[in-house]
Parts: structure tokens; C-alpha cells; sequence
């Protein structure tokens, strides 16, 4: 059989050509033997293949290569995976490597199929002219703030730069994310177990008791009597319960997906929740402070800035107010006079704004800004959470203590008639 290949030699040239093998693993060791990285390898009159490559070869140190037919361009990589190769290229970059060099290395060291297979193919349009930039912005792995960093070092020339950049943005985004998590997870879990612990007492320990006080003939108390009804119709109609349930679920879900009217006022109601409105806030604004501090300091012009900035605030009712603030830049007015039209912005961000504007240092300014507020909401975070576990506390001692009670009281009474 005869078998098309695109490869690369150990320098970085791109190679195409055909070869007979018995099998396509047999013909990717062959080119493997000519000292060459195979990218693809298909049966001549075959339009998709899926090629496996086993052992390494020649010392080469390159894992087995897996060419899917899943559209990689849609995948999406964890955070820790992209912040990984972006820090790897400007390590390198910094020391002086070449960009296709490092490229090479990357894809040499990576075992993850998905992340290879990227890394192939922005090997690959490096080899054809097409900008880096331009190439990341095909993935759904890369996202828009990473290709602009990345767009603006290539105009500079200062890609070791644009790399650190991007791979600080991310850090931060990823460890400010996972320290809300982290304080938040404790909180959740007592919830589940009172939950858990709430269901548990309806369907098995209640009823149980309900059978047993029955056969005493005694009259119950009126606690006794609501608990054990509640557990009654908890039984009876718990499928009317669990649609309910589905039904806001679906309906919820359904609305933010296809009405921006409805995610929009849901979003407006979500920022004024005590507390947790507060630190969805500040942790939105220190977001948009780091991509504008960062874009702006790679060169990226303000308004082009701007709209990216705002694109990545999730909240689509501060989002609103952001575009609003674009516009009027548009218009030729300052960001800061902009922002105090709109009473959603406070008064720190606004005159911090003020400040970077007047100074002409955006960036440094913004970049200080992401770090008050990504501090304001770590230390709010923490503040959520140690008022929640004690409310949690009390609430599943107060829900267990009242089935116990439920439970006792009937039982003191059927001992004091024996008596």
C-alpha cells in the first residue's frame, strides 16, 4: 500500500511525500526512520484516516502520535494545561529560542493527545506563513485575551513578553477561581448532608415511627402530628415535588440560554444578593482590570482593549454597562468621565480610572486595581464562608433536633400511661 505524509526534519522544514508499507504503523516507523516527525499519514484514495504510531523512535523521545478525526479546534484544554505551554514559551523565547524551535519542544515533551495534536497544527501554519496569533485564534482552547497579548508582542517583536502576559492573566484567573471554590466547598457540602440527612428521616426513620405511635391509640402533640404529615406528603407525592424541581431547573436554564432579557435581569438580581452580590461584583471588575491592564500594556490599542475587556465579564447586566462605556470612548470621551454616568460603577474604580488616564499609565494602575479587589474578594469570600458553616450548623441541628423532639415526646407520654 502507498501511503501520503506531510512531516517536519529535526530542524523544522516541513516535507511531503508518499511511501509503500505493508501497514500504516510500518509506514510511520519508516519515516520516523528518515529522521523525520510525521504529522499526518494517510492511504492514498482515503479521505480520513486514524493513524497510530507506537513505540519512540531513534532516540527521538516523541510519544505515539494519534490523528483524530474529532474537530480539535473545539476542545477545550484545562486552564493548568494552557497556562503550562504558555509559560514554557516564554521561558524559552526569553532564552533566546526560536519560535518554531520551541514549538518543537513542545510538542517532543507533550503527552497529552489533544494538546499535541493543537500544538501539530500550529507547528504546521508556522511552517506556512500564517502568524501564531492568527493560528491560536482557531482553537476554542485559546482564548480572545491570549491571541491579542499574543498579537500585540508579534507587532513589537516582544513575544517573550506577550507570553508572560498571557500566562500571568491565567494564572491569576485560575488561583483567584480556585480560592473561591476552596472556601466555598465546605459550605456546600453541609448543605448536601442536610439535604441528604432530610430525605433520609422522611422516607425511612419517620415512617417507622408514624407506624408504631399509631398502634399506641394515644393522641399525638401537635409538633408530632406536622412533622409526621410532612413526612406523609413528603411520601405520597414526592414525584409532585421532584417535578417542581426539574421544572424551575429546565425553565432557569432555558431562559438564560434563549432569552437575554431574562439573563440579563437575572444577573441584575444576582449582583444585589447580600454579600455574595458584592463579591460576584469586585471579583468581575478585577477580572476586567487584568485583561485591560494587560492588553494595554502589551500595546493593544484602548478601545480594541476595552471591548475585549468587557466581552470577558460574564455578568451580562455589568456587561451592558461596560459596552455602554465603549460607545461613549468611541465618541472620544474618557473612560472615567464615562464610567460616573453610570451609578453601577463605584467611586474607586472610577477614580483609580481617572487617575491611570491622567498619568498615562493604564496599565500599571489597572493591574494594581485587579490586585485590591482580587484581595477585597478572597478576604469576602472567607467572610461568606464563615457566616454560612455556622448557619448551616444550626440549621441541621435545629431540622434533626425537631424530628427528635417529634420523635421523644409521644414516647414519653405512651411510658407515663404505663406508669
Amino acid at each position: 500500500m502507498n501511503y501520503n505524509y506531510r512531516a517536519v526534519d529535526p530542524t523544522g522544514k516541513k516535507q511531503s511525500g508518499s511511501i509503500e508499507a505493508s501497514n500504516k504503523a510500518s509506514a510511520i516507523s519508516a519515516i520516523k526512520s528518515r529522521g523525520l516527525i510525521p504529522l499526518s499519514v494517510k492511504e492514498q484514495d482515503k479521505s480520513s484516516s486514524v493513524v497510530r504510531a507506537g513505540a519512540r523512535s531513534g532516540g527521538k523521545g516523541l510519544n505515539s502520535i494519534e490523528i483524530m478525526e474529532k474537530d480539535i479546534h473545539k476542545v477545550k484544554l484545562k486552564g493548568k494545561k494552557v497556562l503550562g505551554i504558555l509559560e514554557q514559551f516564554a521561558v524559552m523565547i526569553r532564552a533566546g529560542v526560536s519560535l518554531t524551535t520551541c514549538m518543537q519542544v513542545l510538542i517532543l515533551q507533550e503527552k497529552d493527545r489533544r494538546a499535541k495534536k493543537i500544538l501539530l497544527e500550529l507547528q504546521e501554519d508556522l511552517h506556512s506563513g500564517r502568524p501564531l496569533s492568527a493560528s491560536m485564534a482557531k482553537f476554542r482552547t485559546f482564548n480572545e485575551v491570549t491571541t491579542s497579548i499574543i498579537s500585540a508582542g508579534e507587532i513589537d517583536g516582544k513575544m517573550d513578553e506577550a507570553f508572560h502576559r498571557a500566562s500571568r492573566i491565567l494564572e491569576s484567573e485560575i488561583a483567584l477561581t480556585q480560592k473561591v471554590k476552596s472556601a466555598l466547598s465546605y459550605p456546600v457540602f453541609l448543605l448536601c448532608i442536610t439535604l441528604a440527612a432530610v430525605i433520609v428521616l422522611n422516607l425511612v426513620v419517620l415512617p417507622t415511627f408514624s407506624n408504631m405511635f399509631s398502634q399506641f391509640g394515644q393522641e399525638m402533640s401537635l409538633l408530632t402530628r406536622l412533622v409526621m404529615g410532612s413526612s406523609d406528603i413528603f411520601i405520597s407525592y414526592w414525584y409532585i415535588f421532584a417535578f417542581v424541581v426539574v421544572t424551575v431547573v429546565v425553565s432557569y436554564s432555558y431562559g438564560r440560554r434563549n432569552s437575554h432579557s431574562f439573563r440579563q435581569n437575572t444577573d441584575r438580581l444576582a449582583l444585589k444578593l447580600p454579600l455574595i452580590g458584592e463579591i460576584q461584583y469586585k471579583l468581575y471588575i478585577s477580572r476586567f482590570s487584568r485583561v485591560m491592564a494587560s492588553l494595554t500594556g502589551a500595546g493593544v490599542e484602548i478601545i480594541y482593549a476595552l471591548s475585549v475587556a468587557a466581552r470577558v465579564v460574564s455578568n451580562t447586566y455589568l456587561r451592558h454597562f461596560f459596552t455602554k462605556v465603549l460607545e461613549d470612548v468611541k465618541m472620544g470621551v474618557a473612560i472615567s468621565a464615562s464610567m460616573r454616568r453610570y451609578p453601577i460603577f463605584d467611586s474607586l474604580l472610577i477614580s483609580m480610572v481617572g487617575v491611570a488616564e491622567e498619568s498615562g499609565e493604564i496599565h500599571i494602575v489597572l493591574d494594581k486595581m485587579a490586585e485590591l479587589y482580587e484581595t477585597q474578594t478572597e478576604a469576602q469570600t472567607k467572610l461568606l464562608t464563615t457566616l454560612i458553616e455556622p448557619t448551616m450548623t444550626v440549621l441541621m441541628a435545629l431540622v434533626v433536633g425537631t424530628v427528635v423532639l417529634s420523635v421523644v415526646l409521644p414516647m414519653f407520654g405512651q411510658y407515663s400511661l404505663l406508669l
